[in-house]
C-alpha cells in the first residue's frame, strides 16, 4: 500500500505518521494546483514558496502522482460528502490508484477506508 499526503509539505506535522512507516509516499499534482491557485487569489498564505514544497517533496524521496483522466472521470461516481474539487479529485486518486490518503480532513473520511484522518498542524496561515 503506498500513502499520499492531502497537503504535500505536511509530511513532517502527520501525528501519527512517521516517515519510516510509509512503504512509499507520494504527493499529488492536484495539492500542487490548489496551492498555486490559494496563493494566487491571496486566499492562503503558505510556509513555502511553491517551488519550495514541490523540491521539498522530491528531495525527501515522495514520488509526484499525477492528474490521470481516470482520476477526474471517478469524481463523478463519488457522493457529495464534500464539495471542495480539489479534496474530491484527491479522494478519486485513492481510490483509483489505489492507495491510502491521509488527510486533516475529517469530512474525507467517510468516503472510503482508504481515507485517513491524521493531525496535520502549521501547514498553513488563513
Amino acid at each position: 500500500m503506498m500513502t499520499f499526503c492531502h497537503v504535500s509539505e505536511s509530511w513532517r506535522r502527520l501525528g501519527g505518521v512517521s516517515v519510516g512507516r510509509l512503504v512509499s509516499a507520494l504527493f499529488s499534482a492536484v495539492s500542487i494546483w490548489e496551492i498555486a491557485i490559494k496563493s494566487a487569489l491571496g486566499k492562503a498564505r503558505f510556509h513555502y514558496s511553491l517551488d519550495e514544497i514541490t523540491d521539498g517533496d522530491r528531495v525527501t524521496g515522495f514520488i509526484e502522482l499525477p492528474i490521470y483522466s481516470e482520476h477526474a472521470a471517478q469524481v463523478v461516481r463519488l457522493p457529495l460528502h464534500h464539495h471542495d474539487p480539489f479534496d474530491r479529485l484527491l479522494v478519486a486518486q485513492a481510490l483509483t490508484m489505489p492507495v491510502k490518503l491521509v488527510t486533516a480532513d475529517a469530512a474525507l473520511v467517510p468516503y472510503s477506508a482508504l481515507v485517513e484522518r491524521e493531525a496535520i498542524t502549521g501547514a498553513v496561515d488563513h
